[in-house]
């Protein structure tokens, strides 16, 4: 069995969490953007982009102020 260089786990533990970083991202751009829109008072998951009547979201901020007077 081949011994292992420093380097060479020094390469797979980078490659490890470059992996990682790549297959987190989308869960990390998720819980970013909701919290913009939390702080904006949008729609955590639409954003505001939808009609609000269109919006499948029960606390959509977009629904309450389009019903206010």
């Amino acid at each position: 069995m081949p011994t292992w260089t420093l380097d060479q786990i020094a390469g797979l533990v980078f490659g490890g969490l470059m992996l990682l970083a790549v297959l987190s991202a989308r869960q990390v751009d998720q819980s970013v953007a909701r919290a913009q829109r939390r702080q904006l008072g949008l729609c955590e998951e639409c954003g505001g982009v939808f009609d609000p009547k269109s919006c499948q979201i029960k606390d959509c901020p977009s629904k309450k102020a389009s019903q206010a007077p």
